[in-house]
């Protein structure tokens, strides 16, 4: 299926490992903390896709992750994983593998624009009525104004995904603020300890009331700043559209 500026891929039954060295860095010293109630509220809207990447639940069917996860811009061909596991811990997966029918990334992403490297996976059952799913905060309102003379936005926010140097299906949080610089793309930048694996896990802020929201995805380890894609502007009008086309 076909929509302005979107393309859905075919899911195959191509087994795939992939740790992207894209999105290793490990900074400084703030830590990671692993969880242990994966299935708790709090936790089990984050998950695995297949075993080399994160995602959490937008929706009753869907998950959003990174560009990269679903599609190789080296190779130019889909990775197609074959399931997300919401709350996986290394003992089980307590909602079970739920396959993935359909892979929606933007064209652009495809065409080689690394801004935007998001993307929908849609499940084959509604996971989501049991595991609950995060809401998205399509600007950065949610965020207080930075106090810079370069402007832009900054907060405090956690990372939750399944890290390649961890033992294997284990869960980790780590916290730390974000900093978004005021000029488009808008790339979320921070000090959160990541590694491949973590690509695909979701950005989160206290939004009003202290509701957890999305901001962006986390997709990339530059050693010194790991960044992500926000969810506004494009990206944002990406994400909408395929949430069109699956409604509640």
């Amino acid at each position: 299926m076909l929509t302005s500026r979107l393309i859905a891929l075919a899911v195959a039954s191509t087994t795939l490992f992939l740790a992207n060295p894209a999105s290793a860095s490990i900074v400084g010293q703030i830590g990671r903390m692993q969880v242990d109630l994966t299935a708790s509220e709090t936790f089990r809207v984050f998950g695995q896709v297949d075993e080399f990447c994160s995602g959490t639940m937008i929706g009753p069917r869907l998950v959003l992750t990174a560009g990269h996860c679903v599609y190789d811009l080296e190779t130019r061909s889909a990775m197609n994983p074959r399931y997300f596991s919401p709350g996986r811990n290394p003992l089980l997966s307590p909602y079970g593998q739920i396959a993935i029918t359909a892979i929606h990334v933007d064209q652009a992403y495809i065409d080689g624009n690394t801004d935007r490297d998001v993307a929908v996976l849609v499940l084959k059952t509604p996971v989501g009525i049991r595991t609950g799913w995060l809401e998205i905060a399509w600007d950065l309102s949610v965020l207080s104004p930075h106090r810079s003379a370069l402007g832009g936005w900054s907060g405090p926010g956690t990372i939750t995904g399944y890290p390649g140097d961890k033992e294997k299906n284990t869960m980790w949080l780590v916290a730390c603020d974000f900093y978004v610089a005021p000029q488009i793309p808008y790339r979320p930048q921070y000090t959160c300890d990541t590694f491949g694996g973590m690509s695909g896990s979701s950005l989160v802020v206290g939004g009003p009331g202290g509701k957890s929201m999305i901001i962006g995805v986390h997709t990339t380890g530059r050693g010194t700043f790991n960044s992500g894609s926000v969810l506004t502007h494009e990206n944002k009008t990406f994400v909408q559209q395929v949430m069109q086309l699956y409604p509640l």
